[in-house]
């Protein structure tokens, strides 16, 4: 009567000993297979960085907050090699390049006398390239509708800088013709230029003398102003 007893708490309860005998066997191999792929997996996670397993965005960002910008390049023109058409790695790449520019011009305003005739042509030569390298990405974004007057903006902004800084001809024909771009992309003055830009680039015949420069004080009612300053 017991063992009638105990095989039917048996069978109520789901308790048979061939199922439970599969089920650990199923669980025990599982297991195995699991164990095994961990085997597999742990040198590379052992040797992976922490930056292997993130979203190479918040990667790049992260080497910017901390000022590794070479870094941050590295993962925005990667970036740009999966997709040419990449307007925020663009706009990302032409801020880097601009900070790595200041930081140049801040080493070359603080440079020691004694250091100043081959580290000073180190830094010129480093600061074109940074400016260079942002401006060919402020080029690649005005392709881009969302960025596109930002990087008018931020392109004669460059070069007025430049030209300033070394009195530059070049680069003030280099503000003038993106200037000209913008007008014709159907830009109005005050979206691209600021005032100081334009009190800057009036005093170049390149630009007084150009239909542009005239357009502009008819739109603001000041060409009388300007004749008669």
């Amino acid at each position: 009567m017991t063992a009638d007893v105990s095989e039917d708490a048996k069978t109520i309860f789901g308790l048979n000993e061939d199922r439970i005998s599969f089920g650990i066997l199923i669980l025990l191999i599982i297991a195995g297979i699991g164990y095994g792929v961990w085997l597999m997996l742990k040198p590379w996670l052992d040797g992976a960085q922490v930056s292997d397993l993130l979203p190479r965005r918040q990667v790049a960002d992260q080497f910017i907050a901390s000022g590794e910008y070479p870094e941050a390049v590295d993962v925005y023109k990667k970036m740009l090699a999966d997709d040419p058409w990449n307007g925020l790695a663009n706009a990302k790449l032409a801020v880097i390049y601009r900070r790595m520019l200041e930081e140049d011009l801040k080493q070359l305003e603080n440079l020691p006398a004694a250091e100043t005739s081959i580290r000073e042509e180190q830094l010129e030569s480093q600061i074109e390239q940074h400016l260079d390298a942002s401006a060919e990405q402020l080029e690649l974004l005005t392709r881009h509708d969302r960025f596109r007057r930002l990087a008018f903006r931020a392109l004669i902004d460059l070069y007025c800088s430049e030209a300033k800084r070394k009195d530059d001809r070049e680069y003030v024909a280099k503000a003038i013709e993106t200037v000209r771009s913008a007008l014709s992309a159907g830009f109005k003055w005050d979206l691209i230029l600021e005032t100081e830009q334009i009190a800057y680039l009036s005093q170049y015949p390149e630009f007084e003398n150009s239909p542009e420069f005239r357009q502009l004080f008819l739109e603001f009612n000041l060409w009388d102003d300007y004749l008669n300053r």
